[in-house]
């Protein structure tokens, strides 16, 4: 008895849920690639809420949107019309683009493409969700280290940089983000054969574009036991459609105690109709600390009608802060003709994601 979606983002959240499905990532995993919990994007997917335009076009291109869910996005959004400033062509007068070779020549650059945009500090917040003293900092190079990507992706966007554009500036931060001395450590510490330290020069040559020698790192962490990069070479092989070679990952994942693992392996089996492999795993996930898992896991014990244990799965599950848990308990409440417990239930689960 999963709640209906509703509120003004519904339709761009249904087509997120559609586009997130079709990749087979959880939203627990699709919130890693725009630093969102899985109970946000749980919130837009519900259309409880809407993100800012530049997590917009993040889930558009992780989703391979090619730009149908940002569409979606514009024609949900409050104030329809406002859209953030685009660049405006720089005058004779303005300094060329600076040379971007580290952090501080890059807050230079990201301070002249403010000012060709010519927007304040107060429009850049405003359209970026970033607060105004991120921004000094970002445009003023006070940072100790290179910003996140999803900070940059926000404060471009709001000055009108998308496309190829939008890439390459995130392609130059992800080169300067680790400086030399940081790259030979890193290659050091993966020679040595720490399946760690492998994951972790993978995702940087990953980064900085060397996509065939972080294919190589990340699957020989994988085999050294890096349980991150076996759900990785899984969820790749989901996305290729290479469905047995994406179980045989997760598996060895699963088999390490991996709880995210263990429902891959749940969602996986459930796309096949294989309903008791599916509830194995979903068990397994859930007893292993998986809240997605024991949502899912109630979701099928309701729908089989086996309400006590249902609710048991649902209380735990609301317990870790899952408000479609509380919202299912609420609805179990208040067939029971326990209204006042359903109150408090629904009460719960609304205070949940105002906080968001």
């Amino acid at each position: 008895m999963p709640r209906p979606a509703g509120g003004p983002g519904a339709e761009f959240g249904a087509h997120l849920r559609r586009l997130r499905v079709n990749k087979g990532l959880t939203q627990e995993q699709l919130g890693k690639y725009v630093h969102y919990s899985k109970s946000q994007i749980s919130h837009v997917e519900c259309g409880d809420r809407l993100p800012v335009e530049a997590v917009a076009l993040g889930l558009d291109r992780v989703l391979d949107g090619r730009g149908r869910l940002l569409a979606a996005w514009h024609e949900a959004r409050p104030g329809r019309g406002s859209r953030p400033p685009a660049v405006r062509p720089c005058s004779s007068e303005q300094p060329e683009t600076p040379e971007v070779t580290d952090t501080v020549s890059f807050a230079a650059a990201l301070q002249h493409l403010k000012l060709a945009a010519g927007v304040s500090y107060g429009d850049l917040a405003k359209h970026s969700g970033l607060p105004k003293a991120t921004l000094h900092d970002l445009c003023r190079g006070k940072r100790a280290s290179p910003p996140s990507t999803h900070t940059v992706t926000a404060f471009l966007v709001a000055v009108g940089v998308t496309g190829e554009d939008l890439a390459g500036w995130l392609d130059t931060l992800a080169r300067i983000r680790v400086p030399a001395w940081g790259r030979d450590r890193l290659r050091r510490g993966a020679e040595s054969g720490d399946p760690a330290a492998m994951h972790r020069y993978a995702e940087h040559l990953r980064e900085i574009g060397e996509t065939a020698g972080a294919e190589r790192w990340r699957r020989s962490a994988a085999e050294a036991g890096s349980v991150e990069a076996m759900i990785e070479l899984g969820t790749a092989h989901r996305r290729a459609a290479e469905l047995d070679a994406a179980a045989s990952w997760w598996l060895r994942a699963a088999s390490a105690g991996d709880a995210t693992a263990m429902n891959y392996l749940a969602l996986l089996a459930a796309n096949r109709d294989d309903a008791q492999l599916a509830e194995h795993w979903y068990r397994a996930s859930a007893e292993a600390g998986s809240v997605e898992a024991m949502h899912n896991l109630a979701l099928i014990l309701d729908d089989r009608n086996e309400p006590e244990a249902a609710e048991r799965w649902y209380l735990m599950a609301a317990r870790a802060g899952d408000d479609g848990a509380m919202e299912n308990l609420a609805a179990i409440y208040r067939a029971r003709g326990d209204l006042p417990k359903a109150g408090i239930m629904k009460s719960l689960a609304q205070r949940r994601r105002a906080e968001g």
